[in-house]
């Protein structure tokens, strides 16, 4: 929509085209009101805010230089989705769908999530560790007894003694 054209139109012309909108019949939304007053414009400022902030923390310099700053901003992406949600909610257009584009993935991400924090209590046994050329890490770990490999399978690596954040 073009917030220019519509807060240059008369208040009657307004009123028609955003029925869920209730204002006094000489109330005249200007251009500054539709940004900066509205749960919409307000809401889509901040997502940009955020989304800038999550882009200049994924450059490569931010991340090599401070990882847990990096790793922190990405955080903010539950920040982006509530206000994503709440930019639609006004109305001021038409019903809010982001909703079902959010609830497939939504739903494999909050398993995903939850199935790695139900295993993430588990522990192992360090055997040895060194550093081989080209900044690589050769870890050998016990194998739990219960532990059965099946190809194509991956271990998630946290040191809490380094950080109860990182996972690598």
């Amino acid at each position: 929509i073009n917030f220019y054209h519509i807060s240059t139109q008369p208040p009657g012309d307004v009123a028609c085209l955003f029925r869920e909108v209730q204002w006094a019949s000489n109330f005249h939304p200007s251009y500054s009101w539709w940004l900066f007053e509205t749960v919409t414009g307000l809401s889509g400022y901040l997502c940009l805010l955020v989304t800038m902030v999550i882009y200049i923390f994924a450059q490569q310099v931010a991340r090599r230089s401070n990882f847990n700053l990096f790793w922190a901003t990405h955080q903010l992406y539950i920040v982006f989705y509530i206000l994503l949600i709440l930019h639609g909610a006004a109305k001021l257009v038409q019903e809010p769908f982001f909703w079902r584009f959010l609830l497939g993935p939504g739903l494999f991400f909050m398993i995903d999530r939850l199935y790695t924090f139900s295993k993430s209590a588990s522990s192992l046994q360090l055997v040895a560790a060194r550093t081989l050329p080209g900044r690589v890490v050769n870890l050998v770990i016990k194998r739990p007894e219960n532990f059965t490999y099946l190809s194509g399978q991956w271990l998630r690596i946290r040191i809490p003694a380094l950080s109860s954040w990182e996972w690598h």
